[in-house]
């Protein structure tokens, strides 16, 4: 294994689809794999809170370890936090610090202008980031049964 995948999760429901997508290009690639969830946190007027516990992060990222390691695969567990609107930029810092060749996440079901309107994450990643970037669909026809993944950069299988 040469190749590491990391995948971004956070904890709604839609995240399911994306772990299933990233469990057969991990499969398919024999890749390793980062789990990471960023813990965005709120700043205003000196009070500071997390959108979401640690606790429940911490929990989907164990969830989300034994989904890669029950096929056999080999993943660790990245928790970060990041300012609110920062999100992108410390998922793409993360892939670079732990050396991914892909990072995998949701969207957000909007359409794309809709979401580079409203600064959503996936598209911002794809703007930010060097490495190829798999954007799986986490809402609409698709999304419910059959996680899909649509490619936003080159997504083809590294050349080995």
């Amino acid at each position: 294994m040469d190749w590491t995948i990391l995948v971004a999760v956070e904890a709604v429901p839609q995240s399911r689809g994306v772990i299933a997508a990233a469990v057969r290009m991990a499969l398919t690639l024999r890749a390793e794999v980062v789990v990471l969830s960023v813990r965005e946190r709120e700043y205003t007027r000196g009070l500071v809170w997390d959108r979401r516990p640690s606790g429940e992060i911490a929990e989907l990222i164990n969830r989300t370890i034994f989904e890669f390691q029950r096929v056999g695969l080999h993943a660790t567990g990245v928790m970060r936090t990041a300012r609110s609107g920062q999100v992108a930029e410390e998922i793409v810092d993360a892939a670079h610090r732990h050396r991914a060749g892909t990072i995998v996440l949701g969207s957000s079901g909007r359409s794309w202008v809709g979401a580079l309107l409203s600064s959503s994450v996936s598209p911002r990643v794809v703007r930010l980031s060097d490495l190829p970037v798999v954007v799986v669909p986490t809402r609409g026809p698709r999304a419910a049964g059959q996680p899909a993944a649509s490619p936003s950069r080159s997504t083809a299988a590294p050349k080995r």
